[in-house]
């Protein structure tokens, strides 16, 4: 690895382009691992879409990303977020469908008593086999290190061990788009709404998008710590969390573990 210099002569092992969220968890890590980190934000502050701002005296919000989705409690604890600031309003946030006529749906509550349990469980179980993956580096293809190997292998065999039925409904359904998915498995038309939000929240997907049923597995894979906490069965855990402070709580806080472990940031404030 080659350094690079900077404009005041500095030289640097890596360079951060863009102080977002996922820039500044990157500065921290590769600070943490000895490297000499400079992070670059051309606007006055970090956190990208991550931040918070105010709107009228006295008044802050979420200017761009408004909820905290499945983040690694291992992230969290190995750049100890919670001593640089970070704290939360709620950590498990439930998706609330409304119809007209009054009625109301909570996804992890009244939902178990409506939706069919059977299948709510298969998606919790398969969610509970995509996890793992979420905390490893993923193997690349077309190499033959045995490490990357060896990853491949920790997920065929992480599939497998669903068995038979899950793996081929995995499978099967990994490709689809979720509005099939619910048509064909959920009669409530409020658990189908509430459940094909959560699937495209944050995306640029519909809810006819190929592909969109694994997000929804992906956001139930976030929960399935929180899901086994509460007990699991076919309760629908949920991801969503509300940082106190907002989304910029968050970027404020991976900066400040950035910074002490020794990464340094140039933003446009300083410019």
């Amino acid at each position: 690895m080659s350094s690079v210099p900077s404009a005041n002569g500095s030289r640097y092992d890596c360079v951060v382009v863009g102080g977002g969220h996922n820039g500044l968890v990157c500065a921290a890590y590769l600070a943490r691992g000895g490297r000499s980190v400079l992070v670059l934000e051309a606007a006055d502050e970090v956190g990208g879409a991550a931040v918070t701002r105010e709107f009228a005296p006295g008044f802050r919000v979420s200017a761009c990303a408004h909820l905290l989705h499945s983040m690694s409690g291992a992230m969290i604890e190995d750049l100890r977020l919670g001593d640089h600031g970070l704290t939360f309003v709620d950590r498990e946030m439930h998706t609330v469908a409304l119809s007209a006529d009054g009625g109301s749906l909570v996804l992890g509550a009244t939902a178990d008593a409506t939706a069919s349990a059977d299948y709510l469980a298969l998606l919790n179980r398969l969610a509970t086999a995509l996890h793992p993956m979420l905390d490893r580096v993923p193997p690349r293809l077309g190499t033959n290190t045995w490490g990357d190997r060896r990853a491949l292998l920790q997920l065929a065999w992480q599939i497998r061990r669903l068995g038979q039925h899950d793996m081929r409904e995995l499978l099967r359904i990994g490709g689809m788009n979720v509005y099939d998915l619910l048509r064909d498995n959920f009669d409530s038309p409020l658990l189908q709404g509430a459940l094909g939000f959560d699937a495209v929240l944050g995306t640029n997907f519909g809810p006819r998008s190929p592909g969109s049923v694994f997000t929804l597995l992906y956001r139930l894979a976030g929960a399935v710590a929180a899901q086994r906490k509460e007990g699991g069965g076919s309760r629908l855990a949920r991801p969503l969390a509300q940082p106190r402070g907002g989304l910029g709580a968050v970027s404020r806080a991976l900066a400040s573990s950035a910074v002490a472990a020794g990464a340094e940031n140039q933003d446009g404030d300083c410019c």
